[in-house]
């Protein structure tokens, strides 16, 4: 890492960090197994399903995989253009004032 910039794994792991240890609600980086901490890297290195909403999910990790498994589907399988669908998650969320 050179003057202030950081590497983009070091991004990563600080997004991930943050996201993990945000508040009492995120569960505990030591407590997750490697696959959770790499879908969790993904989330952090692609901003969808925000990771710090997939750091609460993790304390149940049925939940957690069924919505990154589930986010997966819908978003980056089928026939609609990914963009497409980035669009309308993005009109839904402005029609009802969600802040994400």
């Amino acid at each position: 890492m050179s003057g202030d910039r950081l590497t983009p794994a070091d991004r990563i792991h600080t997004l991930v960090g943050l996201a993990l240890h945000a508040d009492p609600l995120h569960v505990d980086p030591e407590s997750v197994d490697p696959a959770m901490r790499a879908e969790l890297e993904r989330c952090a290195r692609e901003g969808t399903p925000r990771p710090e909403s997939q750091a609460v999910r993790a304390h149940v990790p049925a939940t957690f995989w069924s919505f990154a498994n589930t986010w997966k589907e819908v978003f980056h399988s089928g026939v609609a253009d990914h963009n497409i669908k980035e669009l309308c998650r993005v009109y839904v969320s402005q029609s009802i004032d969600c802040e994400y």
